[in-house]
């Protein structure tokens, strides 16, 4: 069983970029729900490293408003 919390690579990010984004952004789960089913998929992450790369994909949910 590969457990790759800390050591999760960039390449295992950028493997699961695609179905990340849908996930999150298309399919609107949670983020409790995209790392569960990151879980299912092998990779096994905690949610500040979810929160990180959401972020450096500049996946956001809720954009600010233009004021």
């Amino acid at each position: 069983m590969s457990t790759l919390s800390s050591a999760s690579s960039k390449a295992d990010w950028l493997h699961h970029k695609a179905d990340i984004h849908r996930w999150y952004l298309v399919e609107k789960k949670s983020l409790k729900q995209v790392r569960q089913i990151l879980e299912l998929r092998g990779l096994i992450v905690t949610k500040d490293q979810l929160d990180l790369e959401l972020k450096e994909w500049d996946f956001r949910k809720k954009l600010p408003q233009d004021a």
